[in-house]
């Protein structure tokens, strides 16, 4: 009866929180979910230990800390298994120029993560920024965000017509991405340079990565998939765009520069202030 009334309430419950060890493993028996026991004494580990056996994930916390942690983690699990990324190449299957260890296979991504996919090519791509940005609300839009960037710079060596080329990308790409579905975005540097679509149309793509972030899509340069799972499991876990880039360490001085790239304006977080 208690299971009937905690089903009734709650059908859609991610994760039980119990008291007691039998409590638990009957949930997990029934709902085939993840269970935490709060309970200081550590005899309490006896359920996990006993839910894990099924295949399920089972936690022991000590206070309600501890669960809120457990909870964390597993929201940003969940998070990484929605996520849906979309990836603007003409050479699927291919790891980019750039980046030699870049994972190729996003199936296998998909089989162990839950991160689904979908390749668009340039032609198709540049096609629909091409309609996108010839209407005039979209390229008011980009003044506006340009104007944005423009005025928290410290420094500014761009014009605003430039800025608003790679404000346009930016635009597209979120277009793009709605329409199919995807909430996570990479295109690789090297192979699109030499396309000639960002000569063509005076755009880099790292500003796009960078508002992306801002909005809380995680959005990886140089088609690193890589680099986008951890920026991904970070941006879930913080709640805060998260800066992508090369490092170089100085040891002598304890010192790590990490540069290359573009920081965004949410890195204290993405309901927080604009840097």
């Amino acid at each position: 009866a208690q299971l009937e009334a905690l089903a009734a309430k709650d059908a859609e419950t991610d994760v039980y929180v119990v008291t007691h060890p039998f409590e638990g493993v009957k949930i997990a028996e029934r709902y085939r979910k993840p269970v935490i026991i709060v309970q200081p004494a550590g005899w309490a580990v006896d359920m996990p230990a006993a839910i894990r056996a099924m295949g399920l994930e089972s936690f022991h916390a000590e206070d309600l800390d501890a669960v809120f942690g457990f909870v964390r983690v597993l929201m940003a699990k969940k998070a990484l298994k929605r996520t849906k990324l979309l990836n603007v190449t003409n050479f699927p299957g291919r790891s980019p120029w750039g980046v030699v260890s870049g994972i190729s296979d996003l199936d296998a991504v998909k089989e162990r993560y839950g991160m689904d996919y979908e390749y668009v090519n340039y032609a198709d791509f540049f096609a629909d920024m091409d309609k996108i940005v010839a209407d005039p609300a979209v390229q008011r839009q980009a003044g506006e965000i340009a104007d944005l960037l423009m005025g928290h710079a410290g420094s500014n060596p761009m014009t605003r017509e430039d800025i608003i080329h790679s404000v346009l990308f930016y635009l597209a790409a979120t277009k793009v991405m709605a329409e199919r579905g995807c909430n996570a975005f990479t295109v690789e540097c090297f192979e699109l340079c030499s396309s000639m679509e960002p000569w063509n149309r005076r755009f880099t793509p790292c500003l796009a990565h960078a508002l992306l972030k801002d909005t809380g899509y995680p959005a990886a340069c140089e088609g690193d998939i890589n680099a986008l799972l951890a920026m991904a499991l970070e941006m879930y876990l913080s709640r805060k765009a998260v800066y992508m880039g090369n490092p170089t360490i100085h040891k002598e001085t304890d010192i790590l520069n990490i540069h290359h790239s573009v920081a965004s304006l949410k890195l204290e977080g993405i309901d927080g202030p604009d840097s």
